[in-house]
């Protein structure tokens, strides 16, 4: 339960006494801005708890493209791995946190294979991380699922002597989540 709502000084400072000891969320939020939180425990026996203004950066909402790291799909197959879940639990917070906000999630590949193929795998994995989402209670309707397949690359799929290049291959494959609407 909410216990104060605060406003930052000019310098973006605050401050509050606790009433009594609690656990502590403290939220803050600007349009425009995702919202962030941090949390502490006062422990049950301290007389007093010092906390000089704990750091609670907002980053802006852009419309650019903000990749989603660690998030992995079975070879050559649109399901997520459970390695995923974690980083998309991140996703699904910021959502809740964020209850207007309408994001595009994008899959892309490597070169490797077709380029039909590519787009249609890519769409499927796009599919996936949507359908984990309304998982954990996301509204469909704040989701639009787009598979690129290869048309987007962000490395090198191939060294410039003609070599496969792995490394610049697993930057493109990649799950990537845009903001549409806030």
């Amino acid at each position: 339960k909410a216990i104060a709502q605060l406003t930052t000084d000019a310098a973006g400072k605050y401050a509050y006494t606790l009433p009594e000891f609690v656990p502590l969320k403290a939220t803050a939020s600007n349009s425009g801005y995702y919202k962030n939180s941090i949390q502490t425990m006062v422990p049950a026996d301290a007389e007093s708890v010092m906390f000089s203004n704990p750091v609670l950066c907002l980053n802006p909402i852009t419309t650019e493209a903000v990749r989603v790291e660690n998030v992995y799909y079975d070879y050559n197959k649109a399901t997520l791995q459970e390695a995923s879940f974690p980083e998309l639990d991140k996703l699904v917070s910021l959502l809740n946190d964020n209850p207007n906000m309408t994001i595009e999630l994008g899959a892309h590949t490597d070169s490797k294979g077709a380029d039909a193929y590519n787009l249609k795998l890519s769409d499927a994995r796009a599919n996936s991380v949507v359908e984990y989402l309304v998982s954990k209670g996301i509204d469909r309707s704040r989701l639009v699922a787009k598979g690129y397949g290869e048309t987007s690359p962000v490395a090198e799929n191939t060294n410039s002597d003609g070599s496969d290049n792995p490394e610049g291959r697993q930057q493109n494959r990649r799950t990537e989540f845009r903001v549409l609407k806030n």
